[in-house]
């Protein structure tokens, strides 16, 4: 069969070509299949052994060629030429074609007994030569197991035991190797009995790309969601295995060691904007920290925060912080029983030379306000709260601006015999921090609402601050989102202020000003 002049520029050309292969089919399907097979196997133009691909495909998922009417011999012919193709092709482009057009026949011909088959052939494609060819494959692979029912998937898990290989494999293809975790990863929750058999191969090889510098940062990020994505998955399984954290955790601590802190970072509103590695491994071990076993999470952990805390290298230190912001949810229990020991580690680094790093005890201190609130604004209070007070004087704005943060958490819902005995210290630095940037000044704004609502009537001794926020109002400009948000707040804080001054003293200082 002559599939050249499918290609043709020419309409009349291409149209006749068109008829006659139609007409091939409807009088004779199996030879037709037959010759398509051999096009697709043998032409020496790759460009006709890929469109050769595509009408078979074509042809079976439309039923104009319907596959339980063909012979035995012409479909067990179908399955072997791509079998074939997928060992042999060696142009990429007919490579992903064939492999597309396996995975669709196989998911419109799947009640028709090739099901072992159409397994060995993904596994052949997975060990092919060529990495586009395994990449491919196991896309397909992955992609098929999926679609079918689970009477047809007991006879699909043989190339599961290669997939971690296959991954391996692409580890220089670094896009491929994305998408193939990225594949895996929306995978691995819906299939746990797959992901146990997988599971073990899989976090090794990820782990081992975390703390290379040169493996892209969208990689590392596949790695991480692939490793808390297994944990998330079965958890059952990974606290039974005694490798996994000690395995895992070491890696996602040196992550942290290519943090920057550089223009970028100071420019930055929020670490959270960066998306940076750091970021990664924060959420990587608040998500393991709330699916496995805390006391063996904090074990591992252990091993490793004494030597960040103390090292000369900053991003270990910061390290260390943003370990205990990511696991005090997940830890909770653990961490009520040793918050002195913690807050006293935290604190340490107070006035650490780098200014992420007090960034970080910072973020820490406002982490440990809201998920130990009973301890932060109980007998800890004072301590948390000098210590926010230093930070919030810090010579680095956007330590200031994390500071100011933190203590809106501490302050939240703080009784009035707390806050009292500091309300004119924080108002006083509040005073001065609220003519600075707006990612300042909405920090601030919910700290004299806090400060408003625990001492009621007496802040009327404050009343100094609505002409400010008065000021502050008719001086923003409604252009921007976070312009509306500073808008707003200013309202809710004009409008706090006025309920929570219910004393005739307080009517008397509001109206005064």
């Amino acid at each position: 069969m002559d599939l050249s002049l499918l290609l043709s520029p020419n309409n009349q050309e291409r149209e006749a070509s068109e008829k006659q292969l139609e007409q091939f089919i409807k009088q004779d399907g199996n030879g037709a299949m037959k010759s398509l097979v051999e096009t697709m196997v043998v032409c020496g133009d790759s460009a006709i052994r890929g469109l050769a691909a595509v009408l078979i495909r074509r042809f079976i998922i439309q039923r104009k060629i319907k596959w339980k009417e063909l012979s035995e011999e012409t479909r067990g012919g179908v399955l072997e030429g791509f079998n074939h193709s997928l060992e042999n092709e060696r142009v990429g482009d007919v490579q992903k074609k064939v492999a597309d057009s396996a995975a669709e026949v196989y998911r419109s011909v799947k009640k028709s007994g090739a099901v072992e088959f159409i397994s060995g052939l993904f596994e052949h494609g997975m060990m092919n030569a060529e990495a586009n060819v395994r990449f491919e494959a196991l896309k397909s692979y992955v992609e098929t197991f999926g679609s079918v029912s689970t009477r047809m998937r007991k006879g699909m898990y043989g190339p599961m035991k290669i997939v971690g290989r296959v991954l391996g494999s692409l580890v220089e293809e670094e896009s491929m190797l994305n998408e193939s975790m990225t594949c895996l990863i929306e995978f691995i929750p819906k299939f746990s009995k797959a992901t146990k058999m997988i599971y073990g191969e899989l976090y090794k090889f990820v782990v081992s790309l975390l703390g290379k510098e040169d493996v892209d940062d969208e990689v590392k990020q596949s790695g991480m969601e692939m490793i808390v994505t297994i944990a998330e998955s079965i958890p059952e399984v990974i606290d039974k295995d005694e490798e996994f954290l000690r395995v895992v955790i070491p890696n996602v601590l040196k992550m942290f060691l290519s943090v920057e802190e550089g223009e970028e970072w100071y420019k930055s509103d929020s670490d959270d904007d960066l998306n940076d590695v750091g970021s990664f491994a924060e959420s990587g071990l608040d998500r393991l920290a709330l699916s496995l076993d805390s006391n063996k999470m904090m074990v591992v952990l252990g091993e490793y925060l004494n030597g960040m805390f103390g090292s000369k290298v900053w991003q270990e230190r910061y390290g260390g912080l943003m370990t205990i912001f990511s696991v005090a949810e997940g830890c909770h229990e653990l961490m009520v029983e040793r918050f002195e020991d913690v807050l006293k580690m935290v604190l340490v680094l107070i006035n650490d030379e780098s200014a992420r790093v007090r960034y970080a005890v910072g973020s820490v201190l406002g982490q440990l306000s809201s998920d130990f609130s009973e301890k932060a604004q109980g007998e800890y209070f004072g301590l948390i709260v000098e210590a926010l007070i230093h930070l919030m004087s810090d010579k680095v704005d956007k330590v200031k601006g994390r500071g100011v943060e933190a203590m809106v958490n501490l302050l939240d819902g703080v009784e009035k015999k707390q806050v009292v005995n500091y309300s004119d210290r924080i108002m006083s630095v509040i005073f001065e921090l609220i003519k600075i940037n707006d990612y300042i000044k909405t920090a601030c704004l919910d700290v004299i609402v806090s400060i408003a609502e625990s001492l009621k009537e007496e802040f009327v001794k404050y009343y100094e601050i609505i002409p400010i926020l008065y000021n502050l109002f008719d001086s923003v400009k409604i252009v921007e989102y976070k312009d509306k948000e500073v808008c707003g707040k200013i309202l809710n804080s004009i409008s706090s202020i006025y309920n929570e001054c219910e004393g005739e003293g307080g009517k008397k200082g509001v109206n005064g000003s």
